[in-house]
């Protein structure tokens, strides 16, 4: 549990397919700062389960991050969005029963 022992998880991706270390972090109730890559959005939501940067933009990377250490309390509230949207959208069985659905529609 070295990863719940962080603060947050930042992810300064330029590109990303999927990136599972999203996943993890927010399994493991850590908010999310990323920049606004492909994957990304379709895993954190800005301001509810995470915060998204600008792809190019330190500077509003860097403001995402101080907010995050600034306010423990929204970063809680943060984590705790992501870890229940891990746990009910992206969990083994979900994805599962996501793909039973797919397969019994071919």
């Amino acid at each position: 549990e070295i990863l719940a022992a962080g603060c947050a998880l930042v992810l300064s991706s330029r590109w990303e397919g999927m990136p599972n270390v999203v996943l993890e972090a927010m399994a493991a109730g850590l908010p999310v700062v990323a920049t606004q890559v492909e994957g990304i959005s379709e895993l954190v939501i800005n301001g509810h389960t995470g915060l998204v940067a600008p792809r190019q933009s330190p500077r509003d990377l860097a403001a995402a991050i101080q907010k995050i250490l600034m306010d423990p309390v929204a970063a809680k509230v943060l984590g705790t969005a992501g870890q229940d949207r891990a746990r009910a959208e992206f969990s083994w069985e979900t994805m599962v029963a996501k793909y039973e659905r797919i397969y019994e529609s071919l």
